[in-house]
Formats: structure tokens, sequence, C-alpha cells
């Protein structure tokens, strides 16, 4: 049949095609279909706004049945020339057309084969062919489209998967009818085109969207066509599913633990709980494996973590050398206390939160190491090395309607380092019972409430003389009646509290020489009036609506004097002096402590609000404490430390001047806190941060710090008080669209050292990432010893595609405040 004569005429043909009712249409036609509409990368979408990729790959458009049909859905073609026959081969040639549903055929000639019940059986084309569908796009010298199978096979080809963004090409690409893709003798990569920064080269591979996965075989991981990795085979995602598989290798060096490289895995156990290897080699140390299992209940989650090497080589060179050198030490210091023979050092924690019931909690947080050395050894950041004191705590809480109970159990692994600082252990709660009540609104605005507590402290002996510690049980209750007046304008609300606190102690020889009391009690009245007023008037400014408030707060404080020099601390210390420490009835945390007060605390606070969304761009506070009474109380047990723990103002008749001021608008936010001595003319404390936020993602923030007397740095060895000067600078700033720069810097002005210090850059491509990151920080030691510096190196590469579980290194997202990658940038995804 010469079809030339027919492409006058409106001729449509139409063929039945055995039992499947399905049809052939063929459509005798010249569309211009040429060239650039489908050669490989027509369907790449050019987008300035997709700037990790510079663009995305479009998938083609394709008809979607009006309604599901169990038959073979039908099948028009399209040629310029057509010799059609029932059965056998038909042959067209000429901007062959082939649709079915979704899938579509391009090619310049094509052959049918069909059954003698006139079923079409395959589909072959010569090339250079395209086809596509939902998920696929291929280009090849020839296909074989088997109907009875739902198989396509295309030889020597290009492919686009529009799934997992990736492309390749392949000696044979086969598409099954459950949509698994198979390629033999392929190349596979997620770059855009004309980018092949990475590529897997391998016998063969399989892409499997009804798992997720992708699997290559004796493959070779190429950079820059570069091979850099051999691979009998790996298993990688091709969409967001969970799986187990190799995580992003991570490479190192540090002055304390020599060359490293980790190598993550991911263990996807089950949809509520998976797991995170991470086996590292440190050349110095030998093999460490950390641990992290993770699981999520429908009241429950966990977290529990744990780090071991089986032969620490570093450690027991250590130990071997400093069990003989005591380096002046005296003979009863915990840091002489080299334990461990066996080498193998670990370290666990635990954090489980389980909802029992509506009103029922339980957690539990517990850590612990195998030795005083390990973070000390292992740390590779300032805030891990410096790590002492490991909580181990489990408790029970129940919330009712009026009344709250907490049970609890904790304790304190306390680490003497050899090299570290001096360290207290801290006193261990064997039990704790907590309780509080409230009940507003009894009787016209009056309020009565209630705060309670039982516990055993318990203490070991002081590891540095190896005398027994005073401890015992401390019973202590506070309820208190107020009358709540509040308004919108105004606020006033006096309160009367009692405060009991009993004593059954086990006393230490030091404190039995003293005559100390075993069994022993205080009673305290406290009286206090807090009120205040709010005043606030509307305002126009560059056509915008604000609202300005005063609010003026006065807080009068009362509490007759206890001597209280024979109690045991367990857990009162000295609170900071802040803007809120106004309007606290005691200068000391904890319950062992209660300062007498007679006492007024006076402030103004003005704001400026956003009318319409309620944000405040601007908060600006100050007050001061005028004494009537000298503060007698103190938290000496012995009078030498006296002078160091009183907080420097007992006798004078007013507080140090306090005032903070706080802006917040779009691009630049900035916090101010100084505590100013009227008296004495001289600043006492004094913070001051800036975050300034560039629409690129840019980001600086400054920090300066500065604390007269640092009561928590207190040298009793010498009766010397420390200062506190420091500086803190951080950025995060992209280079260009890919490239970010990062650091941050901590110094110490007092002692004219630096603290921290952190730099690296971090590139984000479409199909490749990689952060680098050089840390220096002081190490932390005894002040007897010379002061040294820790230096670490570390290196992460992602190639984008092979991996979509896990992260990278964390030193930026933990250095630097509000760190985020360009990728999670809205500019920055495609």
């Amino acid at each position: 049949m010469n079809n030339r004569r027919l492409t006058i005429l409106p001729l449509k043909i139409v063929i039945a095609i055995g039992s499947f009712l399905a049809s052939i249409s063929v459509v005798v036609a010249s569309p211009d279909y040429a060239d650039e509409s489908y050669s490989p990368h027509s369907d790449w979408i050019i987008d300035k706004n997709a700037k990790l990729c510079g663009g995305y790959y479009k998938p083609p458009e394709f008809r979607v049945p009006t309604q599901p049909s169990k038959y073979p859905l039908p099948i028009s073609i399209q040629a310029d020339n057509v010799n059609y026959f029932s059965h056998g081969k038909s042959q067209l040639s000429g901007n062959v057309i082939v649709e079915q549903n979704d899938k579509k055929l391009y090619a310049p000639q094509v052959i049918l084969t069909s059954s003698s019940s006139q079923k079409l059986s395959t589909i072959e084309a010569k090339g250079p062919i395209y086809y596509s569908d939902s998920s696929i796009s291929l280009w090849g010298q020839s296909i074989i489209w088997n109907q009875e199978l739902s198989q396509i096979e295309v030889s020597h080809g290009l492919f686009h998967y529009y799934p997992h963004h990736s492309r390749g090409e392949a000696k044979t690409i086969t598409r099954h009818a459950n949509n698994v893709v198979y390629l033999d003798e392929a190349s596979y990569t997620t770059c855009p085109p004309d980018n092949k920064t990475w590529s897997l080269n391998a016998g063969k591979i399989k892409l499997n969207p009804n798992k997720g996965r992708g699997q290559a075989y004796h493959l070779n991981l190429k950079f820059k066509e570069i091979p850099i990795l051999y691979l009998p085979y790996l298993d990688f995602p091709i969409d967001n599913r969970r799986k187990s598989g190799w995580l992003y290798p991570n490479l190192g060096s540090s002055s304390q633990n020599g060359q490293t490289l980790q190598i993550p895995f991911y263990w996807n156990i089950a949809p509520n709980y998976d797991a995170t290897l991470y086996p590292t080699y440190l050349t110095e140390r030998g093999f460490l494996l950390d641990t992290q299992f993770r699981y999520l209940g429908p009241n429950t989650h966990s977290l529990w973590e744990i780090s071991w090497i089986p032969h620490d080589r570093k450690y027991k060179d250590f130990l071997n050398t400093h069990r003989s050198n005591s380096l002046n030490f005296s003979p009863g210091d915990p840091r002489l206390n080299l334990k461990n023979d066996h080498f193998y050092r670990f370290f666990t924690s635990l954090l489980h939160h389980t909802k029992l019931n509506r009103r029922l909690k339980w957690h539990v947080d517990f850590q612990y190491v195998s030795d005083d050395n390990y973070f000390f050894d292992l740390g590779n950041e300032l805030d891990t090395a410096n790590k002492n004191d490991l909580l181990q705590e489990t408790a029970i809480q129940y919330y009712g309607i009026h009344w709250e109970h907490l049970l609890k159990i904790q304790a304190y692994q306390s680490l003497h380092p050899y090299l570290g600082p001096i360290n207290l252990n801290n006193y261990q709660r064997l039990p704790q019972w907590l309780f509080s009540a409230n009940y507003p609104n009894v009787w016209k605005s009056l309020q009565i409430s209630t705060i309670g507590e039982w516990v055993h402290y318990y203490h070991s002996t002081n590891p540095f003389t190896g005398e027994n510690v005073t401890h015992g049980q401390r019973f202590h209750l506070r309820p208190n009646i107020s009358w709540q007046y509040r308004t919108l304008s105004h606020f006033f609300v006096p309160r009367i509290q009692w405060d009991y606190l009993g004593y059954d102690l086990k006393l230490s020889p030091v404190d039995m020489k003293l005559n100390k009391p075993q069994i022993f009690s205080r009673t305290l009245p406290i009286y206090d009036i807090d009120t205040g007023a709010y005043f606030e008037k509307p305002f126009l400014y560059k056509n915008k609506t604000y609202l300005n408030t005063i609010e003026p707060r006065i807080y009068y404080l009362y509490v007759p004097y206890r001597n209280q020099h024979l109690y045991p601390n367990f857990d009162s210390h000295l609170n900071v002096f802040n803007f809120n420490q106004l309007f606290r009835d005691n200068r000391f945390s904890g319950r062992d402590r209660i300062s007498n007060a007679n006492q007024v605390s006076l402030s103004v606070t003005t704001r400026l609000l956003e009318h319409e969304s309620g944000e405040e761009r601007l908060n600006a506070s100050i007050g001061e404490i005028f004494y009537f009474t000298p503060r007698k109380v103190d938290l000496c047990s012995q009078p030498v430390h006296c002078q160091f723990k009183k907080d420097g103002i007992d006798d004078k008749h007013q507080s140090a001047l306090i005032g903070q001021f706080k802006i917040n608008f779009s691009h630049l936010s900035a916090w101010t806190y100084i505590e100013w001595d009227t008296r004495q003319d001289q600043l006492n404390q004094s913070t001051t941060s800036l975050q300034y936020k560039h629409p690129t993602m840019g980001q600086i923030n400054a920090g300066y710090y500065w604390i007269r007397h640092n009561f928590l740095a207190t040298d009793y060895a010498s009766y010397t008080e420390e200062n506190i000067e420091q500086t803190d600078i951080s950025f995060t700033w992209p280079i260009s669209s890919h490239l970010n720069a990062l650091g941050r810097w901590q110094y110490d002005l007092i002692q004219r050292r630096t603290i921290n210090l952190l730099g690296g850059i971090a590139y984000q491509g479409c199909c490749l990432s990689w952060q680098i990151a050089a840390t220096r920080y002081i190490r932390p030691q005894d002040k007897a010893q010379p002061q040294q510096y820790r230096n670490g190196l570390f290196f992460t590469v992602v190639f984008r595609g092979l991996s979509s579980v896990g992260t990278q290194s964390n030193h930026f997202e933990k250095n630097i405040p509000g760190y985020q990658p360009l990728d999670h940038h809205p500019l920055w995804k495609s």
C-alpha cells in the first residue's frame, strides 16, 4: 500500500487487535518533530532561580486515561509511509510516532510484528530513536518494544531518569513491566548536563523505583573522569525513602589522634527505629566504633549512643609513662587514679522519654565513661574536651489538676583528667522528691500554692583527702498565699510565704570537730509585693503604625535574718546578678541559703512594637535595688573563704545599676547588658552581642563579655579572683552561589590568648558537596602546667545522589549560631 496517495484524505485506519479490545490508529501525517525538539538534554530547563543546579529536568507531558481499564490501552501510530499487514511484519517510515498512554516513541523507521490472531507482539525501530514516559527518557540506536511482556530494550542509548534527577548512558537499557530499569556497561550520575564531576561506571546497574533503590555491580567511582574508588557492589537511593547503606566518608587529622578515616553506615531496622554506625580508624590510637540507636514509639522516644575503642595504643603508652611520674601531685590526688589496665575505652549515653499515660511521664538521662581521661584525649572540640561531669538520672513525673510530683534519682560521674584542672565531686540525690500545688482564684483572685522537697544527699569521700563528707537528708516546704490583681493597664500582687527547712545529717570528721548539729531546722517568713503599670501610645512612622509602651515596676521584699553559717551547702550558689534578679526573693540558688532582705527594686521598661504583627523591634530596661539593711547571709562555711563568696555589695545601700537593650530588625539584631557600680563608678559586668543577616544568607555574629568578679573561677589555692574579658566573633558568608566561607574566633583579652579558633569553607553543588574545617583550641589542663593547643583538620565530601541519609560534619553547626548549609536556603533549592 502506498500511503502517499492517502495524505490528502482524512483517512483513519482502525484495526482490531485480538481479544484485548485494544486498537492501533495510523494517522498519515508529517509532523515536524525534528532533531532539536527530541534531542538529548532538550528536556533540561535552564532556571536562574534554581541556583544549586542552574536548572531542572522537565518530564514530557502525557495523556492520562479518563477511566481505568483492565484491557490494554489503544496504540496510536503516525507515519509518512505505511505498509500494513494484519499479521506478520508491517513497515512504517518517515517521522514515525508511536503512542500508548504516557509512552511515546519517535523513530525514522518502525517494524510492527503481529501474530496470526492479529495481536501486536513487538515494535522494533532503527535509530536514532527517542522514547519517553512519565519517569524516563531514552535515546538510542535501536529499540525493541515487547507488547506481550510490556518490556522495552534500547541499545547504545542515553537515559534521563526523572525521579532521581539522574542521567547516563549504557550499552543496553532494559525497562521491565514493573518499571525496573537494567543498565549494562553503564555510566550513571546526578550531575546536570555538560557536568560530570562524578560518575559511576559499572558493569551493571539496576534502578528499582518500587523499592526506591539502585544497585551497581563492579563499579568505578570517577571524579572528573579519574577513577578514585573501586567497589564490587554499591546500593544507593533513587528517592527519599530510608534504607540501609553506607553514608558520606569523613577525613580528618588532629594533633591528638593523628589521621582519621570514618565511613558511616546507616541501618534502617524498622520504620520507627534505626541505627547509625561510625567505624573510624585513628592512626595514633587504632579502631574506634561509634553507634547511635534511635527509637520512636507512639508515646516514647529514645536515643542510645556508645563509643568503643578495643585497644587504644596511645593510651597504653600514656599509662606506662605517667604511672611512675606524679608531676608533684599529692598522694591522694584522684588525677593519679589511672585505671583501665586493659587499654580498652568506651563511652555510653542513653536519653529516653516515655509518656506512660495522660498524667505520668518517665525519663532517663544516663552517661558513663570508662576512664577519667576519655574526653580529655578524644574530644575534638572545646566543649567536649572540657566535659568533667556526666549526668546519671532517672525520674518519674506526675501532672495532676492542681498537684505535680517528681521522683528523681540523680548522680554524677565526676572526671579527674590526669593533666586537667582540679574538679570536686558532686552531691548525689538518692532519691529526691519534688512536689508543688497551685489553687488559683480560691476566692476573689486569692491564690494558694506551695512547693516542697525531700532529698537524700549522698557524697563519697573527698577525692583529694580521702575523708568522709557531710551528707544526709533535707526537707523543704514553702507554702504561700497571694492576691493576683491584674488588669490590662496595671497589676498588684502582694504575697506571704513561709519557708521551712530541716536537716538530718551524717557529719564529716571536720564538722564533728566544729560541734555542728546533726538534726536541726529553721523557719522564715517572706513578704513581697510586686506591682507595675502599662502605658502605651501608637504613632505613625514611614506609613507604618507602631506601638510604644512604658512599663514601670516596683518590687518590695522583706526577709528577716537567720544565722546559717552552720548549715551545710548542698546546692546553693550565688545567682549571677542580672535584670531578672531584681524581682527574685533570694539572691542564692538552691534551698540551703536564704538571704535576709529589706529592699525595694525599681525598674522601667519601654518597648516598640509593630501594631499589625505584634513583633517587638525594641526593648530597653533599666533597674536597681535599694537596700534598707545590710545583707548578712553568705555561702561561707570557713571564714578564710568568705571574701571570695560574697557578692561584693553586702554593706552598700544600693545595688549596681542594671540596664539592658535589645533591637530586632529585618537584618540587624543586637542585645546589650550592663551592670554599673554607681558607688565606685566602675563596670562590673557587660555583655554585648550583634547579629547581622544578609539576604544572601551571609551572617556575622559578634560578642563581648566582661565580668569583674567571676566567682565560678575563684582560685582558693592562691586566694585570688579571676576576671573574664573575652570576644567572640563568628561569620558565614557566601563567596559565590556555591561556596561559603565560615569562621569563629574566641579570644581572651586578659590572658591575651586565643581560646577557640575555627575556619573553613563549605561547597554546595548540584552533584557534589564538601566541607573543610580547621580547628585550634586551648587544651583544658591544670593551671600549674603550661598551656598547650590542640589542632585539627576535618574534611567531608558528599557525592549527592549516592546517599539520602546522614549529615555532614557538624563543626560549623555547633560553633556558628544560625548556620545553615547553602542548599537549605530557598534561593539554592532546585
